[in-house]
Parts: C-alpha cells; structure tokens; sequence
C-alpha cells in the first residue's frame, strides 16, 4: 500500500480530507480545514500542487457571502466544478460554480440544490441536520455533462454544463421504511428529539445514499434497503440502464472507481486516521 500526504499543515498535508477523485494520473483530495486542494501524482507517488481556495476570490459574488467550499467535481486539469455550502435554519444549500486552477471563479452560478434538510428546536435551541430527508447530489461525466439527483427517488436529470436541462432518466424503487423510534433514537439527546418532534418525520427513508461516476461513465449508486448495515449498490450506464447490483458494507463507502477498482475511504477506530483503500470488483 503507497501512502500519500499526511496528517498536518505543510505542503502535501491534509487536516481533513473531502471526496477524493481521481483525474487522468492524479489523486485530488479537497481540504475543508485548510481550504485547498491537493493534487498528488499516481505515478511518482508524490505530491504536485495545491489550489488555494481563497475566499477573497469570490468575495465580490454576494451569493457565497458566509459560504465555504463543500465539495468539487474535476473537468481537466484547468479546471474544476466546485460546490459552496450554506446553511440557514431550515435547509443546507449548495451553490455551484467553475473554478480555474488558479483558484478563480470564472462562471456565473451553474446549479443550485438544496443539499439537506434541518430539524428546528421548537424553543429556538439549535437545529440539527436530518440525517432522513431527502437532499441534492450531482455527478459530472466526461463527455461534460451535469446530473442532478434528488434522493428520495432514483431520478436523474441531465444538464449542460452550463446548467440547462436536458433530459431524465428513472428507476422504481421502494424506500425503505422510517420508524418513529427509530428516528427519535438515531441519536442519544433529548434537544434532538424535540426538534423532530417539532418538524415532523417522513414515512420513508430516501431512496438514494450516494452517488459516484467511474471512469466509463457508469453511475455507481448506493441505495438504502432494509439490511442495517449495507447499502445495495446499483451500477447503470450512462443511459440509465442497469448493468449489475451487489450489496457492500455502509462503513466501506466507495468514494470513486477508477479501472473497475472502487476506492474506499476508511478511518482508523483509535486514532481517527483516514485512509485510501483499494478493491478489486469484477462483474459477469
């Protein structure tokens, strides 16, 4: 196993790291902490540059005004689709624009979504995110088109990048079922279960829990069904078309696929550490 980076503050370093991807011969590794994206090579096994994301580059945009970078999407290696996340009491927003490697906003607003939804204390003692509503994703091909998707269905809608609509695609599916204990008792507060109390619980779980886009163009989605501690993957081509499905444990979450080996992000118990992990899936 080749490691790359480390823990801390110097050039290569990482204090978090936000969904990895892989573009052409180069690992991209957004730092949320330390605002930047490092780009190691694959090849050398080494660390090549950074994309400071400096607030001051947008701070003439008064859509991002109290934003921060939440996620990105690499294009080629001048440039990328970067997500600013910001919250009010009700609901997380994402707003999405092209970035140049330079660190510039060079596009106006791309696609906005709304990211997640939040439960508000009924005595105005915090919010909570719903970690059972319904959000936004996206997934970007190659042949530079956007997807949209709206999790509580398996329906995606296709966009220029440039935002326009283009087309859908759609699969039935069956949600899982939300119990009400089991949403009061996701988590051990009582300001918690007040706040759901006061906003309500959807019947169902969403159907969708991730989505990641391989290296051909093949959708790799993990859906929510009734064994706890798996996801049922869906694999569909770029059509929509079903090509295979298998389950796999939630605490391995695929974080990109590159050459038909899923990457997986996995966090050491005892000292919090995050590693890239690599595994081989063949289908029939």
């Amino acid at each position: 196993m080749t490691s790359l980076g480390g823990y801390g503050d110097g050039p290569g370093e990482f204090r978090s790291i936000i969904q990895p991807q892989i573009f052409e011969d180069e690992l991209y590794a957004l730092d949320g902490r330390q605002l930047k994206i490092n780009i190691y090579s694959l090849q050398r096994h080494s660390f090549e540059r950074s994309i400071q994301l400096d607030p001051r580059n947008w701070s003439h945009i008064e859509r991002l005004n109290g934003t921060f970078p939440a996620d990105f999407s690499v294009l080629d290696k001048n440039m990328i689709l970067i997500g600013f996340l910001k919250s009010d009491d009700q609901k997380d927003l994402i707003y999405r624009y092209m970035m140049d490697s330079s660190g510039e906003i060079v596009s106006d607003m791309i696609i906005e979504q709304v990211l997640s939804e939040h439960f508000a204390h009924p005595n105005n003692r915090g919010i909570f995110h719903s970690p059972f509503s319904a959000g936004g994703l996206i997934a970007v091909s190659d042949h530079s088109t956007i997807y949209t998707i709206w999790t509580e269905e398996i329906l995606f809608k296709e966009h220029t990048m440039e935002g326009e609509y283009q087309s859908a695609f759609y699969h039935p599916f069956t949600n899982k079922k939300l119990e009400r204990d089991e949403a009061l008792n996701l988590y051990d507060s009582e300001d918690y279960r007040a706040s759901v109390r006061n906003t309500g619980i959807p019947e169902r779980w969403p159907a969708v829990h991730s989505v990641v886009m391989d290296d051909l163009n093949n959708f790799w989605i993990s859906t929510i069904i009734d064994i706890e501690d798996k996801f049922e993957w869906w694999i569909l081509n770029q059509s929509g078309e079903l090509i295979s499905k298998f389950q796999w444990p939630k605490s391995k979450e695929i974080q990109f696929v590159v050459n038909g080996s899923a990457f997986i992000l996995e966090t050491e118990p005892e000292s919090g550490l995050q590693k890239v992990v690599k595994y081989q899936f063949q289908f029939e």
